[in-house]
């Protein structure tokens, strides 16, 4: 008898120590980061704040991959316009660099798989949770079963770019700012906040941030507004700062981000 309570006293001790150990683990059960608010609707809401803990990866230069072969001509067009977008945004303002951005080799390559599909774009994950993850991140360069809209001449390009460095913000690991619980109740009413937690503020509230459902940047109006010759900038001050904070500030660029705009 003393032996069966010592040997049912060992496994409670061992099943308590492994709920503890994986508990905040960090790894996403269905993963996907769903919509959940209707403000345009350009972005897609998760639900936890401005980044996620002990999601950063552990060295800034971040491998990127395609996991298939474009499909066509304006595949290829779009996956360039992605990649020089990303690499224009984040890395500019931070040590983070995202090297490679050729064919996968394997579905288990280290570092962000992309996949491209007529579907609201998504990460199935946040930061270093999305390391070797096939279809890790999905882009769509369609727009005909996914917000249409954003098919227009005048600013499917923008969408496509904007959407592309929101969803990197979240490769990196930062989440979205409306749900953080410093942001207004009219940003805040439109989505569904519950889990939100793990989440560690860098910045103050950024209402304008690229990660920001709210942002006015998801305005089709504005996105139209590169085509007509005049720069958009996709990430704030504050974004540019968080960055920084989080990856270590790219020295050439980060001076001049204590001025406010």
């Amino acid at each position: 008898m003393t032996k069966k309570l010592y040997a049912a006293f060992n496994l409670m001790i061992f099943i308590t120590l492994s709920f503890v150990l994986h508990a905040d683990d960090g790894n996403e059960t269905d993963g996907s980061i769903e919509m959940h608010g209707k403000p345009g609707n350009w972005v897609i809401v998760d639900p936890f704040g401005a980044v996620k803990r002990k999601a950063e990866w552990a060295s800034p230069i971040i491998p990127v991959c395609w996991d298939e072969h474009p499909a066509n001509d304006q595949e290829v067009y779009y996956r360039l316009v992605v990649k020089n977008a990303v690499n224009a945004s984040w890395p500019k303002h931070s040590t983070v660099e995202f090297t490679g951005w050729e064919i996968c080799k394997t579905k288990r390559d280290r570092g962000v798989h992309i996949v491209v599909r007529d579907q609201f774009p998504r990460t199935n994950g946040v930061g270093k949770y999305l390391d070797r993850r096939f279809g890790g991140v999905i882009l769509n360069f369609q727009m005909q079963n996914w917000k249409s809209s954003c098919n227009a001449e005048t600013h499917k390009d923008n969408c496509i770019r904007y959407i592309a460095i929101h969803e990197f913000g979240h490769v990196l690991g930062f989440v979205h700012e409306q749900v953080r619980s410093d942001a207004p109740i009219e940003c805040t009413s439109e989505v569904d906040t519950s889990g939100a937690g793990g989440v560690r503020n860098l910045t103050e509230y950024d209402p304008q941030s690229i990660m920001n459902y709210c942002a006015s940047i998801w305005d089709r109006s504005r996105l139209a507004e590169t085509k007509a010759g005049a720069k958009l900038e996709p990430l704030t001050r504050l974004d540019k700062l968080a960055v920084g904070i989080y990856y270590g500030p790219n020295n050439i660029a980060s001076t001049t981000l204590l001025t406010p705009e």
